[in-house]
């Protein structure tokens, strides 16, 4: 078994982390401090995660999405360009890639990819 913890704070006071295990997301966890370093709020998701998870530029521009059912990837996931471009879509099955990859350049133009 491969147990990963991933942990990436932004300015000191906004923490995000997971758990993954085998590949497979078990947790997220999204903590918010105040200039104190008291906590403001956390949330925790475990267990059954269904959903779209996104993902922002520092900016706040979106900067990927994925579909997620039962902790798992299940659908597109999309990364997007700083501009809010399209990059690249992939399709997953079961956390597994599906359909290789459409690569698309910052105009919107597929440069790559399945017809």
């Amino acid at each position: 078994m491969n147990k990963d913890f991933i942990y990436h704070s932004v300015d000191g006071k906004k923490m995000i982390s997971f758990t993954i295990t085998d590949g497979v997301l078990e947790t997220i966890s999204f903590s918010q401090n105040d200039d104190a370093g008291n906590k403001l709020r956390q949330i925790d998701l475990d267990g059954n995660l269904d959903g779209v998870l996104k993902l922002f530029y520092p900016t706040g521009v979106l900067n990927k999405e994925k579909e997620i059912k039962g902790m798992v990837a299940e659908g597109k996931a999309v990364t997007y360009y700083p501009n809010g471009a399209v990059y690249v879509i992939d399709e997953y099955k079961n956390g597994s890639l599906h359909k290789a990859s459409e690569v698309f350049d910052e105009n919107g133009t597929k440069i790559s990819g399945n017809e």
